[in-house]
């Protein structure tokens, strides 16, 4: 899914959320809508062919936006800021920083803080303590994401390098064991039949005929 689609689609999600928790006669069964988002959720991995164990959401995909409005209407519906499930919103960042790019972080992380500050306006000490965490988990995890990118593309140069380092180990092999096998004796050889050119013109021809296809072998292999 496009960046601009899947940024669309979790702000819809929460703006969802939160009209649901607005309404007086919606926001009661908020916690049916969680069970069937939850449901649909599962469906949709089964369709997709996911594994029982595959249960974070992909990446730029419609999973996201039910695991988004899913959450909410669940900590929205039991006490916002208060709620005993409020840890999702980290286990959510989590998964969101892992399945989005810096501009849809930024943007759904802005708008979650105005959903919870929209359903409570006038925050205590420790709602504010709360409300104020997700800001400052973005840019832990930010920077934890930054870490292992940094690292994984460490690993991977790394890795070429190896792979570049045995190739040329296994050219020079290659290329010692030509002249030591091949060329070496081809070359005493043919200083033999030098001695004497008239008779062994023939078979000096040959011979260099063969040794020139030999080397051009030995060239295309090194270039492959």
């Amino acid at each position: 899914m496009p960046t601009f689609l899947h940024t669309s689609s979790l702000v819809l999600a929460i703006g969802l959320a939160f009209a649901w928790l607005s309404v007086p006669g919606l926001s009661q069964y908020s916690l049916q809508a969680f069970g069937l988002t939850i449901l649909a959720y599962l469906i949709l991995k089964r369709f997709t062919r996911a594994k029982l164990w595959h249960i974070a959401p992909t990446p730029g995909s419609l999973e996201m936006s039910l695991v988004t409005f899913a959450f909410f209407i669940l900590i929205g519906g039991t006490g916002n800021l208060t709620s005993v499930f409020f840890p999702l919103s980290f286990a959510y960042l989590f998964f969101l920083i892992l399945a989005s790019e810096l501009p849809t972080i930024v943007i759904v992380t802005a708008c979650l803080m105005l959903f919870h500050l929209g359903l409570t306006p006038e925050l205590t000490q420790i709602e504010l303590a709360h409300w104020l965490s997700l800001p400052l988990l973005m840019v832990l995890f930010l920077f934890g994401k930054y870490q292992y990118d940094q690292a994984t593309s460490s690993h991977r140069l790394l890795v070429v390098k190896d792979e570049h380092l045995i190739i040329t180990q296994a050219n020079q092999s290659e290329v010692q064991r030509f002249l030591a096998e091949y060329l070496q004796p081809k070359l005493l050889y043919l200083q033999e039949l030098a001695k004497f050119p008239d008779p062994n013109r023939r078979q000096l021809q040959q011979q260099l005929t063969t040794l020139t296809w030999e080397l051009s072998k030995l060239l295309k292999k090194l270039s492959a």
